[in-house]
């Protein structure tokens, strides 16, 4: 029976009921906020009981016996700083050959072009750079051997983690190897093969200065560092008979110039620098806050995105440890993709979406670096074997086990075994692709 007081009782029951609504969606807020939470911290629990690092703290505590003062760091910089402005100077002065800066050498690390010998102008060219550089080259052999390692340990964290992502030390330490790889295509060209052989080791072990460097980016241009070294190496052994010590010298050197787990110590680094910014900082208040982020935080899109971002970068962390082709294949499942291959992050993603890094890119970087190295220490092998039996090349590379190698060499991104291909001045290794060229200028 409706009556006057209808109205007013469908009102107070529909209040009732929105009030009720609105509890019940609170309640649901606050149990997906504590199941989110409870999920960040059984993750953190997990990096922490499997002894991962979590915090900038963690980083400086595992690194804290690397001293920069004591390793050569602080003076390595301070010696490729100073080559670093010499090669902004000649690009400033313009002074020098035009073919110098096409070869691209210094500002690309490539090197000159392959089955010719350098013009007498480039080479004035070169020798008038080289001779700017003093004694610098001498200082940098000296730093580099004086460790029992024969490398100079991590710099980051020596130079302290107050401002860890300045790295202003990686673009001198980058240039550092494009002048060592210029030496020594300039030594090999003058027959000095000598000290080309110096300046490829010594460009092997300023590599392998960032080996303990626990951050992506940094073994990021170590490995660039590495493939400027391999590159100039083809043009020495291109221009210059190397004795056998010379090429076991070598050889010895790249084998150690791309350890295992120098990727993990990058990534694990890295996971350190996102939890700072996600996780530590945003737990404390800061009244100069934003509203925009104010609401980010209260309203938990801050933990989803924690969450997301410790949902890629754990598995990361983890596969990084795993062997390459195993990488490989795994790294392009870690960041969702939609069906035209672009990334399909949540779109809470914010702050994540911007320091997770291209595992797929960083990955298949490394696997190609890895496959150089195998390539040229197999070239070092073959040439060997030349010299073992007079200038012939072997039939394959199956002729070089087991004396010149303990097993015949693959190329870690298929599995499949490494392709010697003979040319009519040279060789090239072969792989997925050509991996190491020999060829060889006419003999005058």
């Amino acid at each position: 029976m409706i009556t006057s007081d209808t109205p007013r009782r469908f009102r107070i029951t529909l209040w009732r009921v929105l009030g009720l609504v609105f509890l019940l969606l609170i309640l649901l807020f606050v149990v997906a906020r504590i199941h989110v939470r409870r999920d960040i911290h059984r993750q953190l629990a997990e990096i922490r009981q499997s002894g991962g690092l979590m915090t900038l703290m963690d980083l400086q505590a595992r690194y804290q016996d690397i001293d920069g003062r004591h390793n050569g760091a602080f003076d390595l910089i301070a010696v490729a700083s100073h080559l670093n402005g010499i090669e902004e100077k000649l690009r400033r002065e313009g002074r020098t050959n035009d073919a110098f800066y096409e070869l691209p050498f210094l500002p690309k690390g490539e090197p000159p072009p392959k089955g010719a010998r350098l013009d007498p102008a480039l080479l004035d060219s070169i020798a008038e750079a080289l001779g700017r550089t003093g004694d610098a080259f001498d200082q940098l052999h000296v730093i580099l051997a004086r460790t029992n390692q024969a490398y100079v340990h991590t710099m980051n964290l020596s130079l302290g983690l107050s401002a860890p992502m300045t790295l202003t030390h990686l673009s001198p330490l980058k240039t550092t190897s494009q002048w060592l790889a210029l030496k020594a295509v300039y030594d090999s060209s003058t027959q000095k093969p000598d000290e080309a052989v110096v300046a490829l080791l010594d460009g092997l072990r300023l590599a392998r200065s960032l080996e303990r460097e626990p951050i992506l980016i940094s073994q990021l241009v170590r490995l660039s560092m590495l493939r400027i070294s391999i590159r100039s190496l083809e043009w020495v052994l291109d221009q210059a008979e190397l004795a056998p010590n010379q090429l076991n010298q070598l050889r010895s050197g790249l084998q150690s110039a791309n350890p295992d787990g120098a990727m993990a110590i990058g990534l694990a680094g890295e996971r350190c620098f996102g939890l700072d910014v996600l996780w530590y900082h945003r737990e404390q208040f800061d009244p100069a806050d934003t509203p925009a982020f104010l609401a980010y935080r209260v309203l938990g899109l801050a933990d989803l995105d924690l969450k997301h971002y410790l949902s890629v970068m754990n598995p990361a962390v983890a596969l990084s440890t795993n062997d390459l082709a195993t990488r490989l294949i795994q790294s392009t499942n870690l960041i969702a993709r939609n069906d035209e291959g672009k990334t399909d992050e949540p779109r809470w993603a914010i702050l994540s979406s911007m320091l997770l890094p291209s595992f797929e890119t960083a990955f298949n970087r490394e696997a190609d670096t890895v496959a150089a190295v195998i390539a040229a220490d197999t070239a070092l092998a073959v040439e060997l074997f030349r010299i073992g039996n007079d200038g012939r090349l072997p039939g394959g590379l199956s002729d070089l086990v087991p004396e010149y190698l303990a097993e015949a060499p693959l190329d870690p991104r298929t599995g499949q075994p490494l392709t010697l291909v003979p040319s009519s001045n040279g060789y090239t290794i072969l792989g997925k692709d050509a991996l190491f060229t020999i060829d060889r200028p006419a003999r005058e």
